[in-house]
């Protein structure tokens, strides 16, 4: 957009380049910097970070497979592209970290490259990845540059040297600086579609966050750790978001014992893949989603939760009851495709001292997919009416994406004793 207001007339050009904040946003495109043979695109990426003067910057660093697409997409093996990418990526970042102490948030797209196996069995095998973020591995904490203003890391199929990554590119977010308002660190950080093998281990990933002391925003969506034991626990005052895509392999709760985040909000759960053919009545309580559930209901490491998504999570109703119970402060809560156990564990229960009453009294809006399970639903509130008046009544939204709503009254719960 910048460069097309330079091109309107004199006046306008001169007003776009004396505003450095309009350059402020550097997208590298390495499938055109590599067709691209009469160096335009290198060219550009200088000519962006000089007028971009001092502000600091948003990098965009598109590396998927290319403009392929429908058949092509499905036959050509990209792997030649992905070298060519890796021989990019240092003159690239050669450029970009002189910039470093001006960098703002760093958004890396390997995509997913592609769907047939024949490729994606080459890229998953490979022994170097298509690139490597990092710093070489002998320069010392005191040589690495900070990143005094980068708030945001979002990466996506890139593989890294997570060690490095967090001793050297988080350097400036070591916690054994106090915590105040003004500290420069991390707030948003995302890993997405990492293959097993290149994913960081437990200690690694632990060692990242606890390099994000004020980290806000978590998303692992097939990525992080598979397996291991934490040798510490960190924790994360500030977090209010987390998304969370679980394996069928290793044991979610090992990673869930490694951080501690008492002010979150918002969860989202779900499978990464589904490798199976899903059902609704499947408790699956061998299944990951089992353990996990099973360990937030008896460590509480979210006491303050308010909104949870469960996107296709199965596992027993009384893994799914015990979590429903040790979440009082929920507010709003999504299912997605999730087996009929969790609606199961939304009945009332019947406590020795007090009667019955419900889980998650609280309750302001339930959402649920697809449309036809809202029988379902229906069923089960017609249950917890007969302890809570507030469920007693509702109000039934149609949502766009093949799902309702149901809203209750934001009165405080009249719970209703018996036997």
């Amino acid at each position: 957009m910048p460069d097309v207001l330079a091109l309107v007339n004199r006046h306008w050009r001169r007003v776009a380049l004396s505003d450095t904040s309009l350059w402020s946003t550097l997208v590298v495109d390495l499938h055109k910097m590599i067709c691209n043979k009469t160096g335009v695109g290198w060219t550009w990426l200088t000519t962006m970070i000089r007028r971009s003067g001092r502000s600091s910057v948003d990098i965009i660093i598109k590396a998927q497979q290319g403009a392929a697409s429908g058949w092509r997409r499905k036959y050509w093996d990209f792997t030649p592209t992905m070298g060519r990418y890796a021989d990019c990526m240092p003159a690239v970042f050669n450029l970009l970290f002189q910039e470093m102490y001006r960098w703002r948030s760093l958004d890396i797209d390997g995509g997913l490259w592609s769907s047939s196996p024949r490729v994606y069995k080459t890229h998953k095998n490979q022994r170097r990845p298509f690139f490597i973020l990092a710093f070489p591995s002998e320069m010392s904490p005191a040589q690495s540059p900070h990143l005094p203003k980068l708030r945001n890391i979002f990466l996506y199929g890139v593989h890294l040297n997570w060690t490095a990554f967090h001793l050297a590119t988080l350097l400036s977010a070591t916690p054994t600086q106090s915590l105040t308002p003004t500290r420069h660190c991390i707030q948003s950080l995302e890993l997405s579609h990492h293959s097993g093998e290149v994913r960081p281990t437990l200690d690694e990933f632990l060692g990242i966050l606890k390099a994000c002391p004020r980290l806000r925003h978590l998303v692992l969506r097939a990525s992080g750790p598979l397996r291991g034991r934490p040798s510490y626990q960190v924790s994360l005052p500030l977090l209010q978001r987390l998304h969370y895509e679980f394996p069928r392999v290793g044991d979610p709760a090992e990673l869930f014992s490694g951080f501690y985040a008492p002010n979150l909000i918002e969860l989202f759960i779900g499978e990464s893949f589904i490798q199976k053919k899903f059902t609704y009545e499947d408790d699956d309580e061998d299944g990951p989603a089992n353990s996990l559930l099973r360990y937030c209901a008896t460590h509480h490491p979210f006491p303050k939760l308010q909104e949870l998504s469960l996107n296709k999570v199965n596992a027993p109703v009384e893994a799914f009851s015990l979590f429903m119970a040790s979440v009082p402060t929920l507010r709003h809560l999504s299912l997605l495709g999730t087996s009929n156990q969790a609606l199961r564990a939304l009945a009332p229960i019947k406590d020795p001292l007090t009667g019955f009453g419900v889980p998650c009294p609280d309750l302001e809006s339930i959402k649920i997919f697809p449309k036809w399970r809202r029988f379902d639903l229906v069923d089960v509130l017609r249950e917890r009416s007969k302890c809570a008046l507030r469920f007693t009544e509702w109000q039934c939204c149609d949502l766009m994406s093949d799902g309702f709503m149901f809203s209750f009254e934001d009165n405080k719960s009249q719970i209703v004793s018996g036997e």
